[in-house]
């Protein structure tokens, strides 16, 4: 299910808090399931990893979630192995799956750090196996998730970066070769196998659409919250399609740097205020809130 509302364009100055909120989602088509997964890796995870769904549905009322569009999307998530469900007397319980623990330490790694560091300039070529089309064009998506581009049907290419995950799992039958790139290849043609252009105007968007925002100082504990999971949740969008090339091979008007500093000052600006608001709803379910150190959640960023 889709979020899709609309809102007049913001004009600074003359909005309260909440319809600041409610502009950022204004024409935004939001998949609640990729909502309920910036959630877990934000808030969930670093509480023990679980929460009843009354809880996620407090986290995402103010973003406009109904409770059915919510139970959809979970029911999606464990059909797809996310999530892993148990009930606890009259409530129902949710956690990550023991198959996406590393998926999602990946995925953190690369949202939060504060800087992603320098690629390697080594490579690994895969000859995708052409035989069969339909497993053909699946190994192809798979591979395009974890970085790699295509330079031709069957031939595909990433760098090695350590943050991207193992493509152990994905090969299958590919063959694979690693080592380093001949240097008189040509950056600019190269670069063309991986689609930059949408990440990198996903990039100016999040900063023209966030970074005005870093002027409000204090933000209420409510707003703060669904601000901060917004920002996590478009900033990770791009984070995670971004193929995490050595430097020289993007185009000089790369935006990512500008828009993950955006993403950082503006986590660590509604930090406190956020995390009131996430105490407060364990309370208000009768629960002890999780222990969590706020230097440990800002370490992320180092």
């Amino acid at each position: 299910m889709l979020v899709d509302t609309s809102y007049p364009k913001l004009e600074c100055g003359q909005e309260t808090q909440a319809k600041y909120i409610w502009n950022l989602v204004a024409g935004q088509r939001y998949r609640v399931a990729s909502l309920v997964v910036s959630a877990f890796g934000d808030i969930v995870l670093p509480r023990g990893g679980q929460c009843s769904i009354s809880y996620l549905q407090q986290l995402l009322l103010p973003l406009n979630i109904t409770s059915g569009a919510l139970r959809s999307a979970l029911s999606r998530l464990v059909v797809a192995g996310v999530l892993a469900q148990q009930r606890q007397g009259l409530d129902v319980v949710y956690s990550l799956s023991q198959a996406y623990q590393t998926i999602f330490a990946s995925a953190s790694a690369r949202i939060y750090a504060r800087e992603l560091g320098a690629a390697p300039d080594t490579w690994s070529l895969c000859v995708v196996d052409e035989r069969i089309q339909e497993r053909r064009d699946l190994q192809r998506k798979q591979l395009q998730y974890l970085g790699y581009g295509a330079l031709g049907a069957t031939l595909m290419l990433r760098s090695e970066h350590p943050l991207l995950l193992s493509d152990t799992d994905a090969i299958g039958t590919c063959c694979v070769f690693r080592g380093a790139r001949h240097q008189a290849s040509d950056d600019a043609t190269q670069r063309q196998s991986w689609s930059l252009e949408p990440i990198d105007a996903g990039y100016r968007e999040f900063r023209r659409r966030f970074a005005p925002l870093l002027d409000i100082e204090e933000w209420a504990p409510a707003h703060a919250l669904s601000l901060r999971l917004l920002a996590v949740h478009e900033y990770r969008r791009m984070a995670i399609k971004d193929p995490l090339l050595p430097a020289h091979w993007y185009p000089s008007s790369w935006s990512e740097a500008s828009a993950r500093e955006t993403f950082t000052h503006l986590y660590a600006q509604l930090l406190e205020s956020s995390e009131q608001r996430i105490d407060s709803l364990y309370r208000r379910e009768g629960l002890v809130p999780p222990s969590v150190d706020r230097q440990t959640l800002m370490s992320r960023f180092a």
